[in-house]
């Protein structure tokens, strides 16, 4: 977690506050430079971090032991070295397409090994009872989904420059499908133990299986990617589910209603979590104006990757921090002393995302002030990254040294109890 928000810090933050500063004299790198930022930022820090936290929470939520160390460490290491190859050969003097394909083939073997480990861990009930694990495997499914698409697009691209609608693909699949369908899986579960909510029925559970899934590939078998055909209409009806389902879900689950206000008893993150669901009604809300209104294939690029953004930054990022504050005190040593400093990165972030997807929603070209508050946006958000990357280092650096503690104390303790 901590090498990611590192990496989203300064590789991922550096070309979005470059890009964005760079996008009046359209230098003739531009387009390489957006998708180097896009491929770190969603798959080097979002997916490399959210890999790390489904290995956690896959085998606690099912009641099985941990998997092992070593396939997991390979997984996360080849999903986002791979991302961060991908992204240099983009970026490279002309691009090295070489580098891009043998990058994402190596992305490609991370995301098999991922869905081999998380296929080891048996579901605790069955999916008449309890859905969740089944949104763990669609997750990983469609990363290695993702992966391919790379694969497909980097042997396509030209100058480090894949074709648009590979490179759209690949951040959709990557969001809606692995990003999506594990924050989904670990909310039926997390947020009526934590915030207190009655559980999500199992019938609704696999409606919103079936919504989440179903519109991802009603997306991607109109996304013209790779040997795909490309068809408006497909990707407005897959925008139209998603975006219901999630509204819906949102209801459901309960957690708006959990919304409880700061100091008055409650833990910190009953206040942090609904307010980061905040973000995914705004995407929602977002791509049912711009499926409604037909807007999907004439929408501008600055303007999808503002409601990409909105989920991105206004709610993945925000729910991660806010969920920091559980994770790394219960499955840490019980102890959370930079909670504060994660608290003050969630609001740095939840101040930043406005101004990254508000402006750019505007039509037409943006102008200086715009990518003006792009780029303010990218370096709000690049220090709250590195505040999260200190406390999540620092919580990883008191776990080792409480298990070496106890490595030393407890064949004492035993020989003194007899």
């Amino acid at each position: 977690m901590a090498v990611a928000l590192m990496i989203a810090a300064t590789a991922g933050s550096s070309l979005a506050i470059l890009a964005a500063l760079d996008l009046a004299v359209a230098p003739a790198n531009l387009n390489a430079m957006v998708q180097g930022h896009g491929r770190i930022q969603l798959v080097s820090f979002a997916a490399v971090f959210v890999l790390a936290l489904l290995f956690e929470f896959i085998v606690r939520l099912n009641q099985r032991p941990s998997l092992p160390i070593a396939p997991r460490v390979l997984s996360i290491a080849l999903v986002g070295a791979g991302a961060a190859g991908v992204a240099a050969g983009q970026i490279a003097e002309g691009g090295a397409n070489w580098l891009m394909v043998s990058a994402a083939a190596a992305g490609a073997i991370g995301a098999v090994t991922a869905l081999a480990l998380v296929l080891r861990v048996r579901p605790a009930a069955p999916i008449r009872a309890d859905a969740h694990w089944y949104f763990f495997v669609a997750a990983v499914s469609w990363l290695l989904v993702a992966s391919l698409l790379t694969v497909a697009g980097a042997l396509d691209a030209i100058r480090g420059v894949l074709q648009g609608s590979d490179a759209r693909a690949m951040y959709e699949v990557l969001l809606r499908g692995f990003i999506l369908n594990t924050i989904v899986a670990v909310t039926l579960r997390a947020v009526p133990g934590h915030l207190g909510v009655p559980p999500v029925p199992a019938r609704r559970q696999l409606m919103v299986l079936g919504g989440v899934n179903l519109a991802l590939l009603a997306w991607v078998s109109g996304s013209g990617a790779a040997f795909l055909a490309w068809s408006p209409a497909l990707m407005r009806t897959g925008d139209l589910l998603l975006a219901v389902t999630l509204l819906v879900f949102a209801w459901w689950s309960g957690v708006l209603q959990a919304f409880r206000l700061p100091g008055r008893g409650f833990p910190r993150y009953q206040t942090l979590i609904p307010l980061a669901w905040l973000g995914a009604i705004t995407y929602a809300v977002l791509l049912l104006g711009f499926s409604v209104n037909g807007l999907v294939p004439g929408a501008t690029g600055y303007q999808e990757g503002a409601v990409r953004h909105a989920f991105l930054l206004g709610f993945m990022v925000p729910l991660m921090f806010a969920f920091a504050h559980i994770v790394l005190g219960r499955f840490g040593t019980g102890a959370f002393p930079g909670e504060n400093w994660m608290t003050l990165a969630f609001v740095l972030v939840f101040m930043a995302w406005p101004l990254r997807v508000i402006p750019a929603l505007l039509p037409g070209t943006p102008g200086d002030g715009v990518n003006h508050a792009i780029a303010m946006s990218g370096g709000v958000t690049a220090v709250a990254f590195a505040l999260a990357a200190g406390v999540c280092a620092a919580t990883a650096v008191g776990i080792r040294r409480h298990h070496r503690q106890r490595a030393t104390v407890e064949p004492g303790a035993i020989c003194a109890t007899g």
